[in-house]
């Protein structure tokens, strides 16, 4: 049985805690919050800067992508995503699983822009 600390909450919270990992401190909240926020809006506020014409679409595309690569590389390196992560019946299935769901980065990258 899992210690009640690797139990994610129920409800809305509940499914926070699936993705950054239950028992999350504050600072661990902000730090996978507020940087992928601003990512949010830098990336296609910068694509605009390009001598290029981008659609709706392709903006919110990159938008989406800066949150999800930024909030992604920093949730992977805090404690409670490493012991949710990698709790017990986590095994290579699962990790190949996490791997190959990235693959659909460069699908979206390839369809939309």
């Amino acid at each position: 049985m899992q210690s009640p600390a690797l139990l994610p909450r129920s409800g809305a919270f509940g499914w926070l805690d699936q993705l950054i990992g239950p028992g999350a401190t504050p600072a661990e909240i902000t730090l996978q919050l507020l940087p992928p926020i601003a990512a949010m809006i830098a990336a296609p506020a910068y694509a605009l800067t390009l001598p290029m014409e981008w659609s709706g679409w392709q903006l919110g595309v990159i938008s989406v992508l800066g949150f999800d690569l930024v909030g992604g590389v920093l949730t992977n390196a805090t404690s409670a995503a490493k012991r949710w992560y990698h709790r017990p019946g986590q095994g290579w299935r699962q990790h190949l699983a996490f791997v190959m769901l990235h693959f659909v980065h460069i699908a979206v990258v390839a369809l939309f822009l």
